[in-house]
């Protein structure tokens, strides 16, 4: 599977994650069906997540929220109409990041600003 929205969103993991580009084309080896089918045909408002592991510089895939301990790269779909896979990037899929490290302090800070007045 290497199309070049596939080698985008590749790059956008890389970028992100600091994972070595054979690791990440192995994972979408092992789920090009499932990507695949994502792209072709997922509804809008549909995601898919690549986080790393708790242990060695590996990469999970998921279509689930994954519960995560580490970094974690979501693509969002923004139409229901079928992804164009000639293009690399287009505002039909979005894509974002998160890590547990970054997402407790803006967390605490919104409990504290927020709530915690009011309590």
């Amino acid at each position: 599977m290497s199309t070049p929205r596939t080698k985008w969103m590749q790059e956008v993991i890389q970028n992100v994650l600091d994972i070595d580009s054979t690791t990440i084309s192995e994972c979408f080896e092992s789920h090009a069906d499932n990507i695949s089918l994502w792209l072709k045909s997922g509804s809008n408002e549909s995601r898919v997540y690549f986080y790393e592991t708790e242990t060695d510089k590996g990469i999970e895939y998921s279509t689930e929220s994954p519960a995560i301990s580490r970094s974690c790269v979501y693509f969002l779909r923004n139409s229901a109409k079928a992804i164009n896979l000639k293009t690399r990037s287009d505002n039909t899929v979005l894509t974002g990041n998160i890590s547990k490290s970054a997402l407790i302090p803006v967390l605490k800070s919104c409990i504290t600003d927020v709530y915690e007045p009011i309590i």
